[in-house]
């Protein structure tokens, strides 16, 4: 959430809606005459279940969005495939601009290359860039591991021992796992969830040992769970010792 806060702060939103009206203007308004757009509510396909990195960070888009627009933007929930069943949804939708997809990488371009899809990156048009967020390890809290070495020191020991979460199969933490198993020469069993929630509520729960996810901010500064390590070029603001 703090990419997202920073983006509002910094610009990042209004190329945001900048890009929205250069879009939706080509589509909607050529024609003379034409209705001015956007003159209903329009739908913010997430397509992951509530509560992940997808859909705050959405909400937050979508509030400042509908201000500017002058109409209510409504979020609607479509998780499935690794967000795959949401891209094909909005991929049908009357191309009109009241159909958003909060689109990312896994269902627009991993899943379309390692399996075939009813839609292809072509269907849609980029409308902006609101935020980034990593790929976190997480632990519960009280977890025996101190650090990234001792969690691999103990999978490369112990092969298939150890649970690991994510928010779903052909997703980013999906390839985020097989990475690190390949790179650090180690063996996870993989339990694949529909959401972030799903799968920080299974390590919580002692169903898992670390989850591969986003958007785990609030349990985190709860204390609830544990970072071990974080896929991102640059450390994160207000965790300088996470790897």
């Amino acid at each position: 959430m703090e990419s997202v806060h920073q983006g509002i702060r910094g610009g990042k939103v209004f190329v945001f809606f900048l890009a929205i009206f250069l879009v939706m203007g080509a589509m909607i308004w050529p024609v003379e005459g034409a209705e001015k757009f956007p003159n209903r509510p329009i739908n913010l396909i997430v397509p992951y279940a509530p509560g992940g990195a997808a859909d705050l960070g959405s909400k937050v888009v979508a509030e400042k969005a509908a201000e500017f627009l002058g109409q209510p933007i409504i979020s609607q929930y479509k998780p499935g495939g690794g967000g795959s069943l949401g891209a094909a949804f909005v991929a049908k939708a009357k191309p009109d601009g009241y159909t958003v997809l909060v689109g990312s990488a896994t269902p627009l371009v991993l899943s379309p290359i390692v399996k075939k899809m009813d839609y292809k990156l072509e269907d849609f048009i980029p409308m902006g860039i609101y935020g980034e967020t990593p790929i976190w390890i997480a632990v519960k809290k009280d977890a025996r591991w101190k650090t990234l070495n001792d969690f691999l020191a103990e999978a490369k020991a112990s092969p298939g021992k150890i649970t690991v979460t994510s928010y779903g199969k052909l997703t980013i933490a999906d390839f985020a796992i097989e990475m690190l198993s390949r790179q650090a020469g180690v063996k996870f069993t993989h339990v694949p969830y529909k959401a972030t929630p799903e799968a920080i509520t299974a390590v919580l729960g002692g169903h898992g040992q670390a989850a591969f996810t986003t958007g785990a901010g609030g349990l985190l500064e709860s204390g609830m769970i544990r970072i071990l390590a974080a896929a991102s070029d640059e450390r994160i603001e207000g965790l300088p010792d996470i790897p």
